[in-house]
């Protein structure tokens, strides 16, 4: 199966191969309707806020999406009364190449190709504070200097360890929010109280200990970015008030009426699957749609393990041993 971004190596410097695709109706109410799958997500259903809105009495309001990822497009039913058929066979999640039919209801979706660019790309040792050659990495960077300047909301995942905070640092030092603050909250460090608190802030009396007035952390970031580290563990209902700050751009202190506009940019990470955590019911599916606006996946070391040398270098200098301060000769080599 293609791959829809593919970076190529050889003799010469690295090739960046971007593939764009367009979904289309080719048979059904809809038939010649088409959608652009530039971005990462693209929905289906008949719901006017929809990527690719369908007059089908048999489609759901959200019915499907469409995940743009590195080997191909991933469609998700989301959990439609009729189902998404592939080759006769009703799919909950399938990977698909270009040319890939899809019925839903009485409509028949096509993925077809579209223009393809590419162009010769300088590998990077490093990325700000990221460190590897590697080509999981070079794709990851080609990503962060696509993202970094925009204001789109990003979610990043990757498993425990992988560098996660570290990516939504750079993404705030490559953005024009660069001079503003880059504010922290990990949720599974915290109380579901205390994460309430830090969040959106809480009036003085609001709640048994509430002894003065706190300003949560959108507020305290406002101009600037604010990472919230592991999202996954945030309990249902203050992912609602989560959802009213992405829409609204306004917070509520707990035990306050008044509305307050903060500007900031969101990036949130976890080490779950949200996406099943959605069919599961233990995370809103609006929400999940609002946080992977940008979906970025930090590989792990076990995938680019050529980085390892570089990476043990930088620890070694980062650390200052005793063994370098004793010897000058291999602290030149290590520089």
């Amino acid at each position: 199966m293609e791959a829809s971004t593919e970076l190529i190596y050889g003799n010469a410097p690295p090739v960046l191969v971007l593939r764009t695709a367009v979904l289309r109706v080719v048979e059904g109410p809809c038939s010649g309707r088409g959608c652009d799958m530039a971005s990462q997500r693209v929905s289906v259903g008949t719901a006017l806020s929809n990527d690719l809105q369908l007059d089908d009495g048999q489609v759901s309001r959200e019915h499907l999406e469409v995940r743009v990822v590195d080997q191909g497009y991933l469609v998700r039913d989301l959990r439609s009364t009729n189902g998404t058929y592939f080759r006769g066979a009703r799919v909950t999640e399938a990977l698909l190449g270009v040319g890939a039919e899809l019925r839903v209801g009485q409509s028949v979706l096509r993925i077809e190709r579209g223009e393809e660019r590419s162009g010769s790309v300088p590998g990077k040792q490093r990325f700000g504070s990221l460190i590897g050659l590697s080509a999981p990495m070079q794709r990851l960077y080609g990503m962060l200097d696509a993202v970094a300047p925009s204001d789109l909301t990003v979610l990043v995942r990757g498993e425990t360890g992988t560098g996660k905070e570290l990516v939504a640092e750079e993404l705030h030092r490559h953005s024009p929010r660069r001079e503003r603050i880059f504010s922290v909250l990990d949720c599974a460090a915290l109380s579901p109280q205390l994460v309430e608190s830090e969040l959106f802030g809480h009036e003085r009396g609001a709640f048994t200990g509430a002894a003065r007035t706190h300003i949560g952390i959108f507020e305290r970031a406002h101009g600037g970015t604010v990472f919230i580290d592991e999202i996954g563990e945030l309990p249902l209902a203050l992912q609602t008030r989560l959802l009213r700050v992405l829409d609204q751009r306004t917070v509520q202190r707990v035990g306050s009426a008044l509305p307050r506009k903060v500007d900031i940019r969101l990036v949130g990470a976890t080490h779950r699957d949200l996406a099943k955590a959605v069919q599961e019911g233990r995370f809103r599916q609006d929400l999940y749609y609002r946080m992977a606006v940008v979906e970025i996946r930090v590989p792990p070391l076990r995938e680019r393990k050529e980085d390892i040398p570089a990476l043990a270098k930088h620890f070694l200098w980062q650390a200052g041993t005793s063994l370098l301060a004793r010897d000058p000769q291999l602290a030149r080599q290590c520089a």
